[in-house]
């Protein structure tokens, strides 16, 4: 059966839905939990904080992750990023972020552009705007921990013409090499690696000011209550938390020459880290925040 999903999975689902749905009270799309669509709820609206915006709408109807559309949007799914992502930073549109304002919020940010030609922009989860400062957000609820294929870059990011111009190229492909040539485990290098390329191009290209600093920040979503794990997911689930942070120390170290001609070329201070949500939420004040807000948000700690 297609749809049928592997027995580590499926206790990691069974976790998040407990905490969501503790009285088991919402209407799912399948009702045999080996099924992927018995994560996935019947109502897009009982998955988020509150509706959408028409701005919000809009940014996720035209992203590439057709979140809203179909007969099980994507959304939908207890997993889903894309739900993480707006059920924080919702119809909000001011924040404070370690000691730094913000005033505008871009949901699914799509002005990327990465090779010459291409029409396949790194798309970031959030943008948010400060008088001297952006913050670029990739945000991941499941797939660092569920998602474990294997990622191959088109051989199109290794061709020195489908570049803007030859430093760029350089230092590009340099940076492709040491992530082929170093143990990632299963970080997801390669999307941060054409963000770093997108933003690039971003700033490069702009016609008004440009920022004293840049953060490309890839959230990773966690828990530490795993008593709903067998022992051999527990490990595994374990294990998995250590090499997402060990891949990404590695994928940073290869990336030092692209964060460098950001200095020297563009005169940006870039910052890649990763945190985890928990992090992210203790240090993202929103103004007007409300305490219904800061309860509904407690599904996703335990």
């Amino acid at each position: 059966m297609a749809d049928k999903i592997p027995e580590f999975e499926k206790e990691i689902l069974t976790i998040i839905k407990n905490k969501f749905d503790p009285a088991h009270s919402f209407a799912y799309c399948s009702n045999d939990p080996n099924n992927k669509f018995s994560y996935y709820l019947k109502e897009m609206d009982k998955h988020l904080y509150e509706p959408m915006d028409d701005i919000s709408k809009k940014a996720y109807d035209d992203g590439k992750g057709s979140e809203l559309k179909g007969k099980n949007p994507k959304i939908c799914a207890l997993r889903s990023s894309s739900a993480l992502t707006y059920n924080i930073f919702g119809n909000y549109n001011s924040f404070e972020f370690e000691n730094n304002k913000y005033y505008e919020k871009l949901f699914e940010f799509k002005d990327l552009p990465t090779l010459i030609n291409s029409n396949a922009p790194a798309n970031m989860d959030v943008f948010l705007k400060g008088d001297n400062k952006l913050i670029f957000f990739e945000m991941k609820m499941c797939e660092w921990l569920l998602n474990t294929s294997s990622r191959e870059i088109s051989i199109s990011y290794l061709k020195p013409e489908n570049y803007s111009d030859s430093k760029l190229a350089d230092c590009a492909i340099n940076c492709i090499k040491n992530m082929a040539n170093t143990e990632l485990y299963n970080y997801d290098a390669l999307q941060m690696f054409k963000h770093t390329l997108g933003i690039y191009n971003y700033l490069r290209n702009k016609k008004d000011s440009t920022p004293k600093e840049v953060e490309l920040i890839n959230c990773i979503w966690s828990f530490k209550n795993d008593s709903g794990l067998s022992p051999k997911s527990k490990k595994r689930y374990e294990d998995a938390v250590e090499d997402e942070k060990k891949g990404f120390e590695k994928f940073l170290s290869c990336m030092k020459q692209f964060i460098d001609l950001f200095t020297d070329t563009l005169h940006i201070n870039l910052k890649i880290r990763m945190i985890f949500f928990e992090d992210l939420y203790k240090k993202l004040k929103i103004e007007n925040e409300t305490s219904e807000h800061k309860d509904f948000l407690s599904r996703y700690y335990f």
